[in-house]
């Protein structure tokens, strides 16, 4: 106490002003005093006369414990943070929302890498057909090559997918199955929860009568009764045994299976005959590796054995060899990886946003600072105290943003539509939980650090400053602040720049040319072949079906196809022209459909005519090809009566009678690909879509098809009834994801950054009252003022915008493998993104810099 007063008097005040000075000083240094630790105790009672009460219910033990300061600091951190509650309130919520959103990625991104559930999954592999550019499932012929031939693997199955009704238990439902060979399940390492899999024998046509069903239609039509191993039920209208049921862990092998609505609740013996064509690829082939083989030695083998099969003249095609994990998770894990990127810099930006409140904070206390000093406190108890509530802070956000990430995995769920892979397996599990505590501590020692040091470099010198009027500058902060707001700007547009990168290639996606359809248009899936096993059956059925919803009111247009675009079912085959020696023969993808097809979905006839009544199984067989295999197949020639020939159950050569537009089939986008239609009166067709275009709501025309169906035939179950333009949104599920949650953290973003530059301003304005009431008292006018405080505020958002472009131009290089018709220096992107930022930083500065106009040069001079 006699020091303070001593250094008063040495700066020229008279002892009476100096005596007030240190008795109102007196109660807070007393506050101060009981917020120190054990070191400072003897000083603080020594300066105020003895202890307090306080004092002595803090010491009244005569000793402190090991961590006795530490629970001293966060009992001090609580009680600071419940009295400055809008500061605790806004810095919480910025670093919740980072590190909720953090961890939402996290958490998405940690389902994905998870094995998948197959026993040693890093084992198991796919193998496809190279045709040209792109893999395309196998034929049984050429699984049975690549089976036989190959020694990299421990086994080899196939399967293929399909559907089943089941009937006799309640109201008739078509379920999702699959067809495979009996080593399928071993290989995959799925063992039956009860029951058993399959025999070989089983696999022969005739002989193929048994079942595996999932764990959820055991438990969901029989009521997970142990006895339904050996019991008959009617599948595919024949008398079917269970043999076994899966475990629940099972969903599937495909990636639409591991999502959270498609399980394959049967599985059947293949139960193919041999001699299916070699043309006719539709058969997955996945693979196991023999214990120490590689999958760069095994794509070494699979690369020799394609080559000597094309060389034995065998087979046209080579093939190719993916990891199992790849197939399932496609190129969803990179675009998982660039959203985590982007919440990263999510979190620095709050991070951000915080070390300025507290550099902010650290400012205004650092009169406090200097008195604790003063009276004994060292700089490392004050940067351990700061720290400690910086803790604090990163605890308290990262416990609210679990409860974001929570909410922000269902938000994720909903958007999604079944594009990410094993969704149902995101949960804050224990290697979330300890990545959001990791993210809360790296955060609160990110943000608290500079605050810290810097508040601990008070003097005492500091604290008797007039006013206080250049306390903000001391020690750089002010320099920092500005620092931390240009990183804040820089980031955020880096982030808006990927976001509008994203969102004008997916507009650019869902305005490209379908060559299909889809305005009030449904679809209807149904299997009619095990209820209707000949062709004239097949053909009687569909008509009628045909003419029954085409009588609907509202229907405008009715056609049968064996699959409709966007899909995601395939199969294709060679193509040969007659009259030409082809080597290597062009491919097709196949297509059934009936004269109506085309007018349904919309596809136009360029050339040529229709399918026909008259085209019946007795005349002469024909085709209609579209736009791009006229063009691949004859350039610079009329398509029209050429015959062509492919292995697809076709006898003879097939005229082509029509040229029709190319469709997108596998995704928009993707280029149209050749393709091949033929008649449904030619060709029978088991399992179909009819397609139904309407002039009202398609969605209210579900309940009538599925009436339409069941008044033809009671036993027979509709499949799906599906909106074409739910599946067209569909197919670009993943695209409108990313650009949804990339474009919210960038808002969110760009939020916080105006947030930065509002509060640097701010504050600097506050400080600076004195010197603006000089400045407008020397004449400086408010319009002066005005820009004066624009150009501060305005000179951070363009050096924030500066280091921005430059990260940018860097960073969305890593954007190329997901945008569609953009480039990633995209320049209208740029520029826009740039302006917008420019002018939200603007309304930023505008509104301190107008307060700072209506100072009163009277008040800030008398302000101290």
């Amino acid at each position: 106490m006699e020091a303070f007063y001593a250094t008063l008097l040495g700066r020229g005040i008279d002892s009476g002003r100096a005596a007030a000075m240190v008795r109102a000083e007196v109660p807070r240094w007393r506050k101060l005093a009981h917020d120190l630790g054990r070191a400072e105790r003897p000083v603080a009672s020594s300066l105020l006369g003895g202890a307090s009460p306080l004092d002595d219910h803090l010491f009244e033990k005569g000793r402190w414990l090991v961590f006795g300061e530490l629970w001293f600091d966060m009992r001090h951190a609580l009680r600071t943070f419940l009295r400055e509650r809008s500061f605790t309130a806004v810095a919480v919520a910025a670093l919740a929302l980072g590190i909720g959103s953090t961890t939402t990625v996290f958490s998405v991104f940690n389902a994905i890498l998870n094995p998948l559930p197959f026993d040693e999954s890093d084992r198991l592999v796919m193998l496809r057909d190279e045709q040209g550019e792109s893999d395309a499932p196998a034929s049984l012929p050429e699984y049975r090559d690549w089976d036989e031939n190959s020694r990299a693997f421990e086994d080899m199955a196939a399967y293929f997918n399909a559907s089943a009704s089941l009937t006799g238990e309640g109201l008739a439902e078509e379920l999702w199955r699959i067809r495979a060979t009996a080593n399928l399940l071993p290989t995959l390492g799925v063992e039956p929860h009860i029951g058993r899999g399959f025999t070989v024998a089983e696999e022969v046509p005739g002989n193929d009568d048994v079942v595996l069903i999932s764990h959820g239609l055991w438990h969901r039509k029989f009521a997970g009764d142990p006895a339904i191993v050996g019991l008959t039920v009617m599948l595919r209208n024949r008398p079917t045994v269970v043999i076994g049921v899966l475990p629940a862990s099972y969903r599937g092998v495909m990636p639409a299976d591991l999502t959270r609505d498609r399980v394959r609740d049967l599985v059947f013996p293949l139960g193919l005959d041999e001699d299916i064509s070699r043309g006719a690829h539709f058969l997955r082939v996945v693979g196991r590796l023999d214990n120490g083989v590689t999958l760069e030695a095994a794509r070494a083998e699979v690369n020799q054995l394609g080559q000597g099969l094309i060389d034995d003249g065998v087979t046209p095609h080579s093939i190719t060899v993916h990891a199992f994990e790849d197939y399932v998770v496609g190129d969803r894990d990179t675009a998982v990886l660039i959203l985590l990127g982007a919440v990263t810099c999510l979190l620095l930006i709050s991070c951000v946003n915080v070390a300025n409140l507290l550099l902010t904070r650290a400012s205004a206390s650092r009169r406090d600072s200097a008195i604790r000093i003063a009276i004994g406190a060292s700089r490392g108890r004050l940067i351990r105290q700061r720290l400690t509530e910086s803790a604090f802070l990163a605890l308290a956000s990262g416990l609210a943003g679990l409860v974001l990430t929570y909410w922000g995995i269902q938000i994720v769920a909903a958007l999604d539509g079944e594009w990410l892979p094993l969704m149902n397996e995101v949960a804050i599990d224990m290697p979330v939980l300890l990545f959001a505590l990791g993210v809360s501590v790296a955060t609160g020692l990110l943000f608290g650090s500079a605050p810290a040091v810097l508040g601990s470099r008070a003097t005492l010198g500091d604290s008797l400053r007039e006013g206080g009027r250049t306390l903000g500058a001391v020690g750089g902060s002010g320099r920092l602040r500005g620092a931390l707001v240009v990183t804040e700007v820089a980031l955020s547009l880096i982030l808006l720049i990927g976001a509008g990168l994203l969102v004008r290639s997916f507009f650019t996606l869902i305005d490209e040319e379908k060559g299909f359809e889809t305005e009030r248009t449904v679809s209807v899936d149904l299997s009619i072949g095990s209820r209707y096993t000949d062709p004239e059956s097949r053909r009687r059925f569909s008509v009628s079906l045909v003419e029954r919803l085409g009588a609907l009111p509202g229907v405008e247009a009715v056609g049968i196809g064996s699959d409709i675009p966007l899909d995601g079912s395939d199969t294709n085959g060679d193509i040969t022209i007659d009259g030409r020696d082809q080597q290597s023969r062009p491919i097709a993808h196949k297509r059934i459909a009936d004269e109506h097809y085309f007018e349904a979905i919309g596809i136009p006839l360029l050339r040529g005519r229709n399918f026909s009544a008259s085209d019946s199984a007795d005349s002469p067989g024909v085709a209609i090809i579209d736009e791009a295999l006229a063009e691949a197949v004859f350039p610079g020639e009329d398509p029209i009566g050429k015959r062509v020939g492919f292995d697809w159950f076709m006898d003879g050569l097939q005229e082509v009678v029509g040229v029709v537009g190319s469709v997108r089939e596998l995704s928009l986008g993707q280029e149209p690909e050749p393709m091949i239609y033929v008649s449904s009166s030619q060709r029978s067709i088991s399992d179909f879509s009819v397609i139904v275009r309407s002039s009202v709501d398609p969605s209210a025309l579900a309940a009538s098809v599925r009436r339409v169906v069941y008044e033809i035939d009671p036993n027979q179950p509709v499949s799906r009834v599906r909106v074409l333009d739910d599946m067209v949104a569909q197919s670009v599920a993943g695209e409108r994801l990313i650009a949804l949650l990339l474009g919210g953290f960038s808002l969110i973003a760009m939020l916080l950054a105006a947030i930065g530059i509002y509060g640097v301003l701010s504050y600097s304005v506050s400080k600076r009252t004195h010197e603006i009431g000089i400045r407008m008292a020397l004449g400086a006018g408010r319009r002066e003022v005005l820009r004066h405080i624009l150009r501060e505020g305005m000179v951070l958002a363009m050096g924030g915008i500066v280091v921005g472009l430059i990260g940018a131009f860097l960073a969305t290089r890593f954007l190329e493998s997901l945008l569609y018709g953009v480039v990633s220096t995209d320049t209208l992107v740029y520029a826009a993104i740039s302006a917008l930022l420019l002018g939200v930083a603007f309304i930023a500065c505008r509104v301190p810099a107008g307060r700072a106009t209506r100072v009163d040069p009277l008040v800030a001079l008398r302000h101290e």
